[in-house]
C-alpha cells in the first residue's frame, strides 16, 4: 500500500522490507528496547509490533506518529519511499485525516 503525506507529498510503504532490513526493527534496536516494550510505548500488541516491522501491515495515523515520537526518527526515516517502479494499486489519501504526522526535535 502506498501511503502520500498531505503536507509534504512524502510517498511510502511498509511492505517493501524484508524482515531484516525494516527501518523500524533498526530504529527499535538502536534505542536499545524489545518489541513487548515498543508495543506498551505504541499502544498496540507485540504481534502487531512484528507484523508492521515485518512489513505485513500498514500501520494506521496514530501508529506512524507514535513510532515517529517513540524512535525520535521522522517519517521518511521509518518509512522511506517505495523502490523505483513499484507499482502499489492502493493509495490511502491523508488529507482526509485530522491529525498529521510531525516529529518534534
Amino acid at each position: 500500500m502506498k501511503c502520500v503525506c498531505p503536507e509534504c507529498g512524502h510517498e511510502f510503504e511498509v511492505s517493501q522490507f524484508s524482515d531484516e532490513s525494516s527501518p523500524l526493527r533498526a530504529a527499535r534496536r538502536e534505542k536499545g528496547i524489545t518489541i513487548k516494550e515498543a508495543a506498551d510505548a505504541l499502544g498496540i500488541s507485540p504481534w502487531t509490533v512484528r507484523d508492521l516491522e515485518r512489513g505485513k501491515m500498514n500501520p494506521r495515523l496514530s501508529v506512524v506518529k507514535a513510532a515517529c515520537k517513540l524512535y525520535g526518527k521522522s517519517v521518511d526515516v521509518l518509512f522511506p519511499e517505495p523502490a523505483e517502479g513499484d507499482e502499489s494499486e492502493e493509495e490511502v489519501d491523508f488529507e482526509s485525516l485530522a491529525e498529521t504526522v510531525v516529529v518534534e526535535k
